[in-house]
């Protein structure tokens, strides 16, 4: 303190009785008025970019309401694409349920299908193999092929009535057990001709 009390002791004296420093009112108005403007302008700018920021926004918002709506009128068309196929299939007790359901009934009805299916070609198979069996045997034995044609009627009526058994729209899709069944025809027709020659 000392310090400052000699310093200013040494200080000139007109400096001393001087007035201190003033700042004059307008200039400290301008300073204050330039501040505020440029505040002013800050929060404007900030405005206009949240402005600017929120029109995008909106912009993107109504594309992909479009682009929502768009996805759902598709969604819509394919439902009915699909419900319309499965009631010219016949399948319209699952046509109005749910996907899922729709592709849990078909997957149960396509391993029905399969076995019928697997059950259809062992007879087949069957068939087959008598027939090769008859084409085999010797021609004098006229006793047992004179009961060919009788096993082969009696087989080929089980191929009926196995293929009755399948749902009419596999009948529809495949006509194998038909073509069989005619082909069992011939061949016992054939069987029974050579019997008699």
């Amino acid at each position: 303190m000392e310090r400052v009390v000699r310093h200013w002791k040494g200080l000139p004296r007109a400096l001393v009785e001087s007035t201190p420093l003033e700042v004059p009112e307008e200039g400290l108005d301008m300073a204050l008025s330039a501040q505020v403007e440029s505040y002013v302008g800050h929060v404007r700018a900030l405005t206009e970019e949240r402005d600017a920021i929120a029109s995008e926004y909106e912009k993107e918002n109504e594309q992909l309401r479009l682009e929502l709506a768009r996805l759902q009128l598709l969604q819509e068309a394919q439902l009915k694409e699909v419900e319309e196929m499965l009631e010219q299939e016949g399948l319209s007790q699952i046509a109005h349920s749910a996907a899922s359901e729709q592709v849990a009934y078909l997957l149960v009805e396509r391993t029905a299908l399969l076995g019928k299916l697997g059950l259809l070609h062992s007879t087949t198979q069957g068939i087959q193999f008598c027939r090769e069996e008859l084409e085999r045997e010797p021609a004098g034995a006229v006793g047992e092929l004179g009961e060919a044609p009788q096993r082969l009627m009696v087989a080929q009526e089980e191929l009926q009535g196995m293929t009755e058994g399948l749902d009419a729209p596999s009948k529809e899709q495949s006509g194998a057990g038909t073509l069989d069944v005619a082909c069992l025809g011939t061949l016992g027709k054939s069987s029974s001709d050579e019997v008699t020659a």
